[in-house]
């Protein structure tokens, strides 16, 4: 019977011992420091001022297919991209009727290059061209960025001139 007992006891420590060690389940939505990693471009908008024939108005601008467009954070710094032609659907207001058009934009977003994080600021570097944004969420499986400068993407195909002000980008992991 004593033996019983001590093997009772010994199991129950042993169960103790192995719920006491701490896993780290990931869950969504969770608040993370990590941003190291593969990230996919999920959502992708900007906006700005709009010029065409001297008329002066504005313009917003969103990706209708971003996937296959990552951004992998290396523990080491080093940043790779992965791009793809997305589809943008500009809506212009220039003059009183808006004019919505879809383009496709070949221009990569990201080139490889270097990252380094600055608590919410995130630069990366790639070969002389060097883009700050600004962390608005990190999470377990979700980055959002904000372009403090934003990118120029936009190549002959766009159909007016335009200066981007507001450039955002949510990616996935």
């Amino acid at each position: 019977m004593k033996k019983l007992k001590y093997i009772l006891l010994l199991l129950l420590l042993i169960a103790m011992a192995a719920c006491s060690e701490k896993e780290e389940i990931e869950i969504p939505g969770e608040p993370s420091d990590n941003i190291t990693g593969n990230w996919e471009l999920s959502r992708l908008t900007f906006s700005g001022m709009a010029r065409s024939e001297g008329v002066v108005g504005r313009f917003e601008a969103n990706a209708l297919d971003p996937e296959g467009n990552e951004a992998i954070f290396k523990p080491d710094h080093k940043f790779e991209a992965q791009s793809e032609p997305m589809k943008i659907e500009v809506k212009i207001h220039v003059g009183p009727v808006p004019l919505k058009r879809t383009i496709e934009i070949d221009e990569p977003i990201f080139r490889d290059g270097t990252w380094e994080r600055n608590g919410t600021q995130l630069l990366i570097t790639s070969g002389e061209h060097q883009n700050s944004f600004e962390i608005e969420c990190l999470e377990v499986r979700t980055l959002k960025i904000r372009a403090d400068q934003p990118l120029v993407i936009l190549g002959d195909d766009f159909p007016i001139d335009v200066q981007i002000s507001e450039m955002q980008l949510t990616l996935k992991r």
